[in-house]
């Protein structure tokens, strides 16, 4: 694909606010005190790009406000006690923006990761896997063991005896109100204090708020951020603790969970038109588009990969079908910055396709894709979409021509929060396509039989797997 594909905004440098930079070099305690909309305690706004690796972190469960940091293209960090337990489809993450509840890059949460020894408030951390990696931001960087000193809260210099750091949350103020700006807060990082079962502790001495759970304690080593800490308890008007993750225990374990290079899956299909099915992926590192061709058997595949395109960072993968019907299978893949859907025309070649991509939909933002099928048997492939905002399941039929439908979409399901899909294939063998999927809570695997209609299925769903 073109390069025009790119999304025009780069990576952030976690660069430093004025504001931000006076509070470190000038080792000054004193901010000036925010209006109601400025929301932890003390906290000034953080200015337009900066610190964009924070996540706002929601729990629609619980009615839920936490705060979180991206350290991994794919996974937000945040408390356990923000996101476990509960089913990954009552939570979802904004990362990279600076006004409440707009902005930045929405994201559904696939997979929650507690630390394994969550418990009583110890060991409180939580890997939040996106549904989809966030390529357009750059991840924070955790502390090493060698920076334990910037974060020990004993430096002796001739301001403080304390080291000093940044807290950064979506969590309410002294009075009680909720931001409309992210806000943070300088602090002084006083000595640790192990909690009552001897897990060491970072304290600071003032900020953190309900709904700053989770979030980030920054110190600055090199120029930039990286963090050190996660919030988890705070007295609002006094000190709050954070679990420490730059060395120790919870740094081994979080290393462990996250993925060195990771690859997000844009569909299985006949790409090359030589008679075997190939897999399309892209690596979220470099955000290329990648062919690994296929050899119709059961093992390893000793065919080259080949890189089809650059520049699909930032873009949701709906599916691969031959969308046009012109012999050829194309990718169907939202635009996560415009909530645009794309048609990117395959030309059967194993290599770059060269073919303008088409606009073919709109206003998808909230939306997760279901499958690209023929869903209703009219001999055009049809798009499965569910509404995050209602959790109705639509069916957009698909007319076969190289650009979007004019019919009508249907609604041919509801209730399907807390649902991951697996795809949409024939998969009884009766000549209507299927979804296979998981409720989330359970972890079991469900069939919802077809009928190639269009409209709800009155063919009762069918547990066919668990634990998943």
């Amino acid at each position: 694909m073109r390069q025009h594909h790119r999304p025009t905004r780069g990576p952030s440098r976690h660069r430093l606010a004025t504001p931000l930079a006076a509070v470190l070099l000038a080792g000054l305690t004193p901010l000036l005190t925010p209006g109601p909309a400025q929301a932890i305690v003390g906290g000034q706004p953080v200015a337009a790009g900066d610190l964009r690796f924070v996540a706002e972190v929601r729990n629609t469960a619980v009615g839920g406000l936490c705060t979180g940091s991206l350290v991994h293209p794919g996974w937000v960090l945040t408390a356990a006690h923000c996101a476990a337990p509960t089913s990954v489809g009552d939570v979802t993450v904004r990362v990279g923006n600076t006004t409440a509840g707009t902005g930045g890059e929405l994201r559904r949460v696939h997979r929650i990761v507690a630390h394994p020894q969550y418990i009583g408030g110890h060991n409180d951390l939580a890997l939040l896997e996106l549904s989809s990696p966030i390529t357009s931001i750059t991840p924070v960087r955790l502390t090493t063991p060698a920076e334990v000193h910037l974060s020990d809260g004993v430096q002796g210099g001739p301001f403080t005896p304390y080291d000093q750091g940044i807290a950064v949350g979506w969590g309410r103020d002294g009075a009680g109100n909720l931001p409309s700006r992210l806000p943070f807060v300088g602090v002084f990082i006083t000595p640790s204090q192990p909690d009552s079962l001897g897990i060491k502790r970072l304290m600071v001495d003032r900020g953190p708020c309900q709904g700053d759970s989770g979030g980030p304690l920054l110190v600055s080593a090199g120029g930039t951020y990286v963090q050190a800490g996660v919030l988890k308890a705070a007295s609002c008007t006094g000190a709050a603790s954070y679990s420490e993750v730059g060395a120790g225990g919870n740094r081994t374990w979080l290393l462990s969970q996250l993925t060195a290079v990771p690859y997000t899956p844009f569909g299985t299909v006949d790409w090359d038109g030589d008679g075997h099915a190939d897999i399309l992926t892209r690596n979220d590192t470099t955000g290329d588009l990648w062919l690994y061709p296929g050899q119709s058997k059961r093992g390893y595949s000793t065919a080259t990969p080949v890189r089809l395109s650059t520049g699909w960072a930032g873009f949701t993968p709906y599916g691969a079908a031959d969308w046009d019907r012109d012999g050829n299978p194309d990718i169907v893949a939202r635009q996560d910055g415009t909530g645009q859907l794309w048609l990117y025309p395959g030309t059967g070649t194993r290599g770059p396709a060269g073919t303008p991509r088409v606009l073919i939909g709109s206003g998808a933002n909230a939306h997760s894709p279901f499958g690209l099928v023929d869903w209703d048997r009219d001999r055009h492939v049809d798009l499965i979409s569910r509404d995050n905002d209602t959790a109705d399941l639509w069916l957009y039929p698909g007319q076969s021509v190289r650009g979007g439908s004019t019919v009508p979409r249907v609604r041919i399901g509801n209730g399907w929060r807390g649902y991951t899909a697996f795809g949409t294939v024939d998969w009884d063998r009766d000549g209507h396509a299927d979804i296979v999927t998981r409720n989330d809570a359970t972890g079991d695997l469900w069939l919802y039989p077809g009928q190639s209609n269009r409209g709800y299925s009155t063919a009762t769903p069918v547990r066919i797997s668990w634990g998943w």
